[in-house]
This record gives structure tokens, sequence and C-alpha cells, in this order.
């Protein structure tokens, strides 16, 4: 009998999966079919085909399938939370090379990537071959480890890579860049050159994890995580932990901004004031703003002139607010699929829930940052808006909102509503983000006081239009005895 080529097995699998809606029949496409890259690097994944029949086309990943509506039916991957803000997509010069574009890439993306076709027809066809991603984090080891050879030097290896066979390799010392070259081998001698050392190939977000060479501690700054992503308006918190030699007496420790300012305490910057608390080691930030992203660094200050040190490059936070998108397969029998979608994957696990003109969604059907909808109109569209709530709170304040919706039926000029006890604010522009073929709508993302569902909530809100529409943001935080109607003026 004869032994069936191992390379079926994934696509007779996916075969079985995928409901009748998809054709047996592949679509045939030429892709690379292997990709390496570090962790926290960018990487490319792209396939060609020459069918001329095909009306959109979008990549999925198997592995995601737990957050789809339904497990056989693969679904676009830039909807997907865990990608949010990371994955964009380029339909190519010629319309027929898709590239799928993953930044910031960590080991869970590794797996297999794969397109699904919408043919002219409205017959789905999945890729007759897929990507196969590996993600590898890199370690430095020490070859002999330490305390076992009695040699004054050692050999550090950035092991890990991927094997392009013409990358450098660059190595840190306590942070600074010690040297470079095309081996991943580095020999250090033990007495004349100790320190932590660290090693990155194609860009600094890949260092490695630092090891110590040296008879005594060395010098150390490690964070629990060097990217975090948390919500506009909400509360980030970042760890650090440190050691340094013997010999020295930490006096002072702080937290800075920016890659140049490591003297600089957070505490005293006029734009932090307030927001900004210590304990112990770790660095709190309330209120966050959109223009609080940036690089963060621990530092090490002691009684000694020479016994200063920062861990570099820290940690990277970007603040993000919330945007509703809408899947662009959305077909003329009224289905759609919204996401709630941020500009960077969020750092905890929160909960999603939707809303209706100011009501809590009870149709359709929610699946993580999703809302399916089977039978909607696009004018109907224009009432949604997504709440994300933090399941890791214990005391959350109450959070409510209500609406109000103001369309204007003039070419040009605006409409402004004020009832009593309700504030309508100015609108501007909103800026759009083109990813993908989606459509970005109506973003309002202020934080919420009031009603009964004890939840800290941050909000976006969508509206169903052809050209980009204006928004509408709140200023000053009202008090709770107040509620706020957001009139959204269009100007067609």
């Amino acid at each position: 009998m004869r032994i069936m080529n191992s390379r079926l097995f994934p696509l007779i699998q996916l075969l079985i999966l995928v409901p009748g809606s998809l054709m047996v029949e592949p679509l045939p496409v030429n892709c690379r079919r292997s990709v390496c890259a570090e962790k926290g690097s960018e990487v490319r994944i792209w396939c060609f085909y020459s069918n001329t029949n095909v009306k959109s086309v979008f990549w999925f990943n198997q592995k995601q399938s737990n957050y789809w509506r339904n497990k056989n039916e693969p679904e676009d991957l830039t909807l997907d939370s865990e990608y949010s803000g990371r994955v964009k997509f380029l339909s190519g010069l010629s319309g027929q090379c898709p590239e799928l574009i993953i930044s910031e890439v960590t080991e869970q993306d590794s797996g297999e990537y794969r397109l699904i076709f919408i043919m002219d027809d409205g017959v789905k066809r999945y890729a007759s071959a897929a990507v196969d991603l590996t993600v590898t984090d890199l370690q430095v080891k020490i070859n002999p480890p330490l305390g076992i050879s009695r040699e004054d030097t050692v050999v550090l290896t950035c092991d890990g890579s991927c094997d392009t066979g013409k990358a450098y390799t660059y190595w840190q010392k306590d942070g600074q860049l010690f040297t470079f070259s095309l081996s991943r081998n580095i020999t250090v001698s033990i007495t004349k050159n100790p320190g932590s050392y660290s090693c990155y190939e194609t860009i600094k977000p890949s260092l490695s994890p630092s090891v110590c060479v040296s008879q005594s501690v060395c010098w150390n700054v490690a964070y629990s995580s060097t990217r975090v992503c948390s919500l506009e308006g909400s509360t980030v918190e970042i760890s650090s932990s440190y050691s340094h030699p013997s010999g020295f007496t930490v006096t002072n420790t702080l937290w800075s901004y920016g890659e140049f300012r490591v003297d600089e305490d957070l505490r005293e910057e006029d734009r932090f004031a307030g927001r900004v608390e210590y304990e112990e080691n770790k660095l709190r930030i309330k209120e966050l703003k959109m223009d609080d992203s940036g690089q963060y660094q621990f530092r090490i200050i002691t009684d000694k002139a020479e016994g200063k040190f920062s861990g570099s490059p820290g940690v990277i936070l970007t603040v993000t607010d919330l945007q509703v998108t809408s899947h662009p397969d959305a077909t003329a029998d009224g289905k759609v699929i919204l996401s709630c979608a941020t500009r960077c994957t969020l750092s905890e696990k929160h909960t999603f829930i939707w809303y209706k003109n100011g009501r809590r969604v009870t149709e359709g059907f929610t699946k993580a940052n999703k809302l399916y909808l089977d039978s909607i109109s696009s004018e109907e569209l224009q009432e949604f808006s997504c709440v994300v709530a933090d399941q890791e709170r214990t005391a959350l304040r109450n959070a409510a909102v209500v609406f109000c919706v103001i369309l204007s039926l003039a070419l040009t000029g605006a409409l402004w509503y004020s009832c009593r006890r309700f504030t309508c604010f100015k609108t501007h522009s909103a800026e759009m983000e083109h990813v993908q073929d989606d459509t970005v709508y109506n973003n309002i993302s202020p934080e919420m006081k009031g009603d009964a569902e004890n939840q800290d909530m941050h909000y976006s809100t969508i509206e169903f239009e052809t050209h980009p529409p204006s928004t509408v943001k709140q200023p000053a935080p009202t008090t709770e005895t107040e509620n706020v109607c957001y009139a959204a003026v269009m100007v067609r």
C-alpha cells in the first residue's frame, strides 16, 4: 500500500473541517512555504495566484478557531483580538499577491497561515498551500558553564536565531553595545570584561534575556514584560526587578520616559503630575493618555558615582482607544461581522460588550471581540458600539452612557442639539486607518460613569457611512448625576 505524502495531511484535514460553502477544489497558489522570525520582529507572509475571478481574499490561522463563530468556518485574521493592531493586509501591486504583515510577533504566533478566496459568484475557496511561520526566542548560552571551568574565558552563543546566513549578531554588555559580527559566538574574559550580556540580530526589540558573566553578581534590570498595551483612561502597572554587584548601596530608584532621559524622574514631569505612583520597583500610571505611549526605563542609583544603571531598552507602552470595524465581505443578505478593535494587542484579558443605540445588545451572536449579525441594514449599523470591561478588577465603578444620534440630511452645515442636563460637544474629523478593505467607523471612546453595569468600561461607537464621518469626544468627566448626549452630525 502506498503511503500518502505527509504534506497532504493538513490539506485533507482542512477539507474535513470546512463546510459545504467551501469548494472541495482548492485554488492554486505559489507561496514561500516556511518563514522564520525572531520574537518581537515583523514578518511578511505572501502568496501569488493567477485566477482572475476572485472578488476578495483574507488570511486565517486554524489555531484561532476558538475565536470563530463556527470552528469549521475560518474567519479573517485582521478581526482577531489576539492580533489586534499587529496585522495588516496588502493586496500587492497586481492585486494577485496578497501579503500579511504581522508585527511584534510572539512564539504564540507560530503556526500555519492560509488564504481564503471569495469568488465572483460568492463561493469560497481555500488556497492550495499554506505558509508555516516559526517564531524563535533568542537565548545566550555560556560554554563552559561558569563555575565548572577554571579558564578565564568563556564562549557566548546567541542561540535560537533564524538561520539567515548573513545577519549580523549584536552583543550588549550592561545595556550598551559591546560588539557585533557575522558569527553567533564571541569569546569573553571573565576577569577583564565581567557583566550582563545579551544579544540580538535584526532589531533591538528582539533582545535576548541577559546572562551574567562574572565571578560575582552583575548589574541587571529585568521587566515582567517588555511590551504593554493598555486602554486610554485606564491604569497600567509595569513591574521590574534588579541586581547589582557587592560594594554598592542603592540610594534611589526611579522610572524615566524616553531612551535618552534616564535621569529624569517621572514624578517630577508636569505631563504625569498626579498620575504616577511608585510601589517598590513597580510603576503605576493612572488615567492613561494616548501620548503616554513610549519607552519607560527603571534606573538604579547607588552611593558611588559609577554606580548607576538603567534597564535598557526598557518597556514599550502603547496606549490605545477603541475602533469598530466591519468585515468587508458583508453580503446582500445582510450578514456582517463587527469587530471591537484596538491599535495594539491588549496585555490583559478583557470582556467585550456590545450596545445598540445605548442599550446592551441581545440580538446577534458574540464571540471574543466580535459581534455576528445575520440580518441588518446599513442604516442600523450606525447605532452599534462596543465596550471593553476589565475582568480582573474586584472593585469597579458603575458605568453607563446615554446616546443621542442626530443625522443631518443637509449637504453642508452642522446641527447642534442641547437639552436639559445634557451636554453636546464639538465634532472633529476622525482619524481613519485603512487596514485591508475593512470599513472603519466613527469612534467615541470616553471613560464613562453612572448606571448599574458595575464595571470599568471603555467605549467605542460606530457610524456606517461611505465618507469619513465626524466624531465626538468627551472633555472633562461628568459627575454621577449628569447624563451626556453625544451628537454626531454628518456633513455630506
